[in-house]
């Protein structure tokens, strides 16, 4: 497999047996500006980039070295360990914000997930996560609370 398809492989989540982490509900009045529409989650292994200390990125492999020294200090040190990390925050109860078009969940005390939308013929809408940490405040609106 090249490196530039190895950024594109969903990562299985293994509490689900699955690439998909979690099916993000359908938020607010559809339309709304202020809304989000329903779509399946995946962690992709991503891809990291920049200079140490500003990365820019997305997926797995941004998270495990941006995020990865904070995590390290709640238990979650490995790859395994990051992968339950996010799928610990995708769940019923997160409460749902938009910064400008990017939903943002969290789910307290964990941290936060940063998904972006996408759109495929085969599957329509769904969404990648871009990046998770322990950030507890949101920027964005408060649109609602995943049920």
């Amino acid at each position: 497999m090249s490196k530039k398809n190895s950024k594109k492989t969903r990562i299985v989540n293994p509490r689900a047996g699955s690439t998909v982490f979690a099916v993000l509900p359908a938020i607010g009045e559809p339309g709304s500006p202020h809304s989000v529409i329903s779509g399946n989650i995946y962690l992709f292994e991503g891809d990291n980039w920049g200079p140490a200390g500003d990365f820019k990125g997305y997926g797995l492999t941004h998270i495990l070295e941006k995020h990865g020294p904070e995590l390290q200090k709640d238990g979650y040190a490995t790859r395994d360990d990051i992968i339950r990390y996010v799928d610990e925050i995708l769940q019923p109860g997160a409460q749902v914000y938009l910064e400008g078009d990017r939903p943002i969940v969290l789910q307290t005390p964990q941290g936060m997930v940063v998904l972006e939308q996408h759109y495929s013929f085969d599957e329509g809408i769904y969404y990648s996560v871009v990046t998770a940490y322990r950030r507890r405040n949101p920027r964005g609106k408060l649109i609602g609370k995943w049920q």
